[in-house]
Order: C-alpha cells, then sequence, then structure tokens
C-alpha cells in the first residue's frame, strides 16, 4: 500500500486467491469500499489448480457482470498474468487465458489490459530468476519493483 499511497489504495489480495474466489468474495470485500477503480490480478492459481483458460475467462466474465451491476462502469485494469519457473510446463494456458481476457477488455473502453507477462521473461523467453524468489512462483522485490512501475505508469495515465 506504502508504494501507491497518494492513491489511497485498498489492498485486498488474499493467499491462494483464484478468479472463482474473488467472484464469490466481492460482494464482501469490494462492494463495501466504493472504490472509484479496480486493478485486479487473478487466474494464476486457477490455472495452477489444473482449470483450463476457458473456465478462468469464464469467471472473468462474471467478474465484469458483477462488478458492472454493483459499481457501474468504474475504471477496471486487469493486470495479465504472469509467467512463473514453477508453472512453466502450463505457460501454453497462460498465454491463451491473457488473449482471451485481453479481447473481452478490448470492448470496453472503460477498461485496460497491463501486460506483465512480457517484462517477466529473460532474452531467451524463459522467466527470469532474478524476478522471483526461490520458490519459481512468487515475485522477489525485484520481480515487484517492475510490476510497481507498470502499475504506476497506468494510473498516472488516467
Amino acid at each position: 500500500n506504502a508504494d501507491f499511497k497518494d492513491y489511497k489504495p485498498a489492498n485486498l489480495g488474499f493467499g491462494g486467491s483464484t478468479l472463482a474466489a474473488c467472484v464469490w468474495f466481492f460482494d464482501t470485500l469490494v462492494v463495501p469500499l466504493h472504490p472509484k477503480r479496480i486493478i485486479f490480478y487473478a487466474g494464476d492459481n486457477d490455472l495452477g489448480d489444473g482449470r483450463n483458460p476457458e473456465e478462468v475467462v469464464i469467471f472473468f466474465r462474471e467478474l465484469m457482470v458483477i462488478m458492472k451491476e454493483r459499481l457501474g462502469d468504474i475504471p477496471f485494469a486487469f493486470i495479465s498474468i504472469k509467467p512463473s519457473i514453477q508453472r512453466w510446463n502450463i505457460d501454453d494456458k497462460i498465454q491463451l487465458t491473457n488473449q482471451l481476457i485481453a479481447a473481452d477488455i478490448a470492448l470496453h473502453p472503460n477498461m485496460s489490459y497491463i501486460d506483465i507477462y512480457s517484462l517477466f521473461l529473460n532474452a531467451v523467453g524463459y522467466p527470469d530468476k532474478e524476478l522471483y524468489m526461490a520458490d519459481g512462483l512468487h515475485l522477489s522485490a525485484h520481480g515487484y519493483a517492475i510490476w510497481k512501475a507498470v502499475i504506476l505508469k497506468y494510473l498516472q495515465s488516467l
């Protein structure tokens, strides 16, 4: 939260979150805050749990319907699902999910797709080890620095 203090953020992230859980908890966690905008990251754990890209997109679309019903047309940004060393075996699913969600977002003028995927790859197209913790899944301080810079750039563009 300190990284984005000028924007008065509410960090509603929770460990092991899935898009499915975000839909389930939206009314409880998000709606009472009456946000002016939402920057959202989820889908990584859904795919890691064995869901396919089409299922993840269905949850994404459900979230969009609920968000519009409860909050109107507030600005919304989706941070692309990152690649990871630990989940490299499902990278094709990560990329497809990102492509499908980006295509949906392109249809809505108040929505933005923040592509971080390519920023986490090294010169040979594999996740850059320096950007991840030892588990190969969670971001290191260097990884979060990139994440922060991209999100700040998006916020400053509004």
